[in-house]
């Protein structure tokens, strides 16, 4: 089955929001009504596409989360902000679409951003892409502030347009307040070499409508592909935690898999006046997995630092689109650095948990949406089959290796995706006595965390009907309720 209600033209994709019919939305509705994956607790978009999180911060003593939102089908089109909020990083209640592509400065779309809560409001920084007669693109820095109520009024004029510098490739503000002045890292594309690179700008008014170019961030890298998207720093511990995405990279640099990775870096501070990373380290994978992409940050109350992610990954097709729908995001995750690396830990409240049962060989839960606990000894070789069913050789598979070797495998499946990038993703975890395995399985989503967040793993598998068992020695699993 292939998604059937309309084929998209160009014209289409950016065609008003008022101008589609009623009808077609109603349909598109019914459509992704029958498709047999909606998670059970993972965010999705009603309908259409969901990308990249925006806006993630604490305002009006409610959590605000947004999102990349094209409401009419599974393709990239006329984008949109949606706003969720939430009290307790779990549960998101849908507030419908908050930033819409509606003026001279967002006409094509209003892109990725941030926001962040001052006494005047909640501010959103974003992208205003800008198309002309010929297609030729102009990438505009806007501002809105949200009040109390959730109004939202947009300002006037662009905050910042393109440096002559850049290309048309300048997105992605990432606002964030540091030793009483507010900055803003931002992607993209050097015009002299068509390289990446993560600029940075600086605003000391409370307005934030006074911004003004320092310099080119310096981590330490001097190659980043030739894009950079989704910057975003937040800081651990007083170091500063730099997570980006370079399109591009040099596979000599990094053996990535994925079609872009989502990279970290870890520094001893952040110097502002010398636009720098102080000592950073090596660049990392934020997630291991397959599905994993434009990750963005947030600090709680008490300074606790906060990320949230897309579950999919540009110019991939996901099997959801046959029903009108694609994109997730991750749960949200508590940010921590052991020994200079970081580790994640999901924040999932208790009250979501059913009661315990354990698993000693294998069994069929009856349903995908369940957390499974499981130790084992490190130097023992195990094999965990999620999605299991009357075909064998069907299921998602994670195999432990005596040197701490993880290969989380979905060759085996009724619905590839992404196989031009491969069907295994392969990480090491350290010695240590004792594996500690905690997965979160949500109907076709499953995030697998290993040793407490030491190393996290991301992917989509889309089971047939009826694929719902598990094989596992000694496992702990809980039922997960929305």
């Amino acid at each position: 089955m292939a998604f059937d209600l309309i084929q998209f033209t160009d014209q289409l994709r950016y065609l008003p929001y008022r101008d589609w019919s009623k009808e077609y939305q109603q349909k598109l509705v019914e459509k992704v009504a029958t498709s047999p994956w909606r998670a059970m607790y993972h965010t999705e978009t009603p309908t259409g596409l969901l990308n990249d999180p925006n806006g993630f911060s604490y305002f009006n003593g409610e959590w605000q989360l947004f999102y990349q939102y094209y409401p009419f089908g599974p393709v990239h089109g006329l984008k949109s902000w949606f706003r969720l909020t939430s009290e307790d990083l779990f549960h998101w209640e849908r507030q419908g679409i908050a930033l819409e592509a509606d003026t001279a400065f967002d006409s094509h779309g209003a892109y990725s951003g941030s926001a962040i809560a001052t006494d005047k409001g909640l501010f959103a920084f974003y992208t205003g892409n800008v198309r002309d007669k010929d297609w030729e693109r102009t990438p505009y820095q806007n501002g809105a502030w949200m009040d109390t109520n959730g109004r939202i009024e947009k300002l006037e004029k662009p905050l910042i347009t393109p440096p002559d510098f850049v290309t048309d490739h300048f997105r992605d503000p990432n606002i964030f307040y540091y030793e009483g002045v507010y900055y803003a890292l931002f992607g993209a594309q050097l015009k002299e070499t068509l390289k990446g690179a993560i600029l940075l700008y600086r605003c000391e008014v409370d307005t934030l409508d006074d911004w003004r170019y320092i310099g080119k961030l310096d981590i330490g890298e001097t190659e980043l592909g030739y894009m950079v998207e989704c910057p975003a720093i937040t800081f651990v511990d007083n170091h500063p935690v730099l997570l980006f995405c370079p399109q591009g990279l040099p596979k000599a640099i990094d053996d990535y898999q994925n079609i872009y990775p989502n990279k970290y870096i870890v520094g001893d501070a952040f110097d502002p006046d010398n636009v720098r990373i102080v000592n950073p380290s090596a660049m990392r994978n934020i997630d291991e997995g397959f599905d994993y992409y434009a990750a963005t940050t947030a600090n709680g109350a008490h300074d606790e630092a906060l990320t949230v992610a897309w579950i999919g990954l540009p110019e991939i097709a996901y099997p959801t689109d046959d029903y009108g729908y694609q994109g997730a995001l991750t749960m949200v995750r508590e940010l921590s650095l052991k020994e200079g690396q970081l580790y994640q830990t999901p924040i999932i409240p208790k009250t979501t948990l059913g009661e315990e049962i354990v698993i000693k060989d294998k069994g069929d839960l009856g349903h995908n949406h369940y957390h499974l606990s499981s130790s084992i000894s490190f130097g023992e070789k195990t094999t965990l089959r999620f999605f299991t069913g009357a075909e064998d050789n069907q299921a998602l598979t994670l195999t432990i290796e005596e040197n701490g070797a993880v290969t989380l495998d979905r060759s085996k499946t009724p619905d590839s995706v992404g196989e031009d990038y491969g069907v295994s993703r392969t990480t090491r975890l350290r010695e240590q006595e004792y594996i500690q395995i905690d997965a979160y399985i949500d109907e076709s989503i499953i995030e697998i965390f290993f040793n407490q967040g030491e190393k996290v793993m991301t992917a989509r598998y889309f089971p047939k009907k009826g694929h719902t068992g598990v094989e596992v020695a000694n496992a702990k699993i809980r039922e997960i309720k929305r």
